[in-house]
């Protein structure tokens, strides 16, 4: 029966449907053994999850690099600022990690090299920067990021009390600022001149600053400001030393056993009232004051015993000036005492600045004895014992008049 080809290709067909069909069924409908096997497995590894399809996240970009590194340099100056933040306490770390997450390789090396530079090679960091293919403002950001990383890392606003005003000078860079042409737009733009401003008003001497500050408002004086805050026009302003000639009058009463009413009267003595840090004040002995000191040369005489001062009062008569002095600052380990003619007022000074001129202050207040003229109003004998020792002060250092 199978003899001719057309029955042996129908059976073959038959054959083949039947493998085909059973093998469907085996798919479609497993065995309860084979459910069995695969509900094991199951239970086996209960923790397996499903396979899910993974999206990969992409690396952050070059740009959020920079903006990022922009933020936390803007944090940092709103927060010494508000003074919610030490200016030594910076986010070195932050900006370090933030700028090594650069991926674009040509540009991750050039980073790479100038975060090795050190804090007085900055004008090399500034030099592998301009070979960067960078915008300049980012160029900016960049050497500002540097100058905190390095402040930071190498202590130098700790340091810096240990270096002269010549090695704190030599310090001082501003070739960054060429980046944005020399002009400040943005506040945080100021903050290497700040931290520069802070570093040597911790040093100097405020009245007798030297050389060094004049060189430095020489050195800031090329840059402009036009940001809202005005930072940089105010410590060209404040550290300025100013100095001009001024009429002042002096009268004292000395209390001597042979002449109880021993007084003092000089008028239109001319004095050189200085300025600086918002002070306005005279220096005695000075230099610079061409001023008559005949009124302190005959306080020494009028008693050649004790100095016992009962009043002293000391007027600016300038037209239009005519103020009395506010205090007198001397100190036993000098051979001077300063008379201030004001109040320094703040008003015009935002942020940080007005903090560190105010701390500078008090400390400068806090380590000299201080006789206050307006104590005289309501403590006449506590003014006049403060008086008192200020005359035999002015007794130890009689030599230099």
């Amino acid at each position: 029966m199978f003899r001719s080809k057309k029955n042996r290709d129908s059976l073959l067909l038959i054959i083949m449907a039947l493998v085909i069909t059973v093998f469907m069924l085996y798919i479609f409908f497993p065995s309860e053994s084979n459910s069995g096997e695969q509900n094991k497995i199951l239970l086996k590894n209960p923790k397996e999850s499903p396979p899910i399809l993974i999206t990969k996240i992409p690396d952050i970009t070059d740009k959020e690099v920079f903006t990022e590194t922009r933020a936390i340099i803007k944090t940092y100056f709103n927060e010494i600022n508000t003074g919610d933040r030490d200016i030594e306490d910076i986010p070195a770390e932050d900006l370090e990690n933030t700028l090594r997450s650069v991926s674009h390789k040509k540009l991750k090396k050039k980073i790479e090299k100038f975060l090795r530079y050190r804090f007085q090679d900055i004008h090399r960091a500034i030099e592998t920067l301009r070979e960067s293919d960078i915008s300049d403002n980012e160029k900016f950001d960049l050497f500002i990021a540097f100058f905190l990383i390095k402040t930071y890392k190498e202590d130098i606003i700790s340091r810096s009390i240990n270096l002269t005003l010549g090695e704190i000078i030599s310090f001082v860079n501003i070739e960054g600022y060429s980046f944005i042409k020399n002009e400040i737009s943005q506040n945080y733009h100021a903050i290497p001149i700040i931290i520069y401003a802070d570093i040597l008003i911790n040093k100097i001497d405020i009245f007798s600053p030297g050389k060094e500050i004049e060189s430095f408002s020489n050195t800031i004086s090329l840059i402009g400001d036009i940001s809202p805050m005005q930072h940089l026009n105010s410590i060209k302003d404040i550290f300025k030393l100013r100095s001009e000639l001024r009429k002042f009058s002096f009268n004292w009463i000395e209390h001597d056993i042979f002449n109880p009413d021993d007084k003092g009267t000089y008028k239109n003595v001319t004095v050189r009232r200085k300025k600086f840090l918002k002070l306005h004040f005279i220096v005695f002995p000075d230099s610079e004051n061409v001023g008559d000191s005949s009124w302190i040369k005959d306080l020494i005489n009028a008693d050649n015993g004790l100095i016992e001062l009962s009043d002293l009062k000391i007027t600016d008569e300038t037209p239009g000036e005519n103020y009395s002095a506010k205090s007198l600052i001397y100190s036993e380990c000098t051979s001077r005492f300063i008379i201030i003619m004001n109040s320094p007022s703040f008003v015009s000074i935002r942020g940080y600045l007005a903090l560190m001129i105010k701390k500078k202050i008090e400390r400068v207040y806090s380590d000299n004895t201080v006789i206050n003229f307006a104590e005289k109003l309501y403590s006449k004998k506590k003014f006049i014992t403060k008086l008192n020792s200020f005359g035999k002060f002015i007794c130890s250092i009689k030599t230099v008049f």
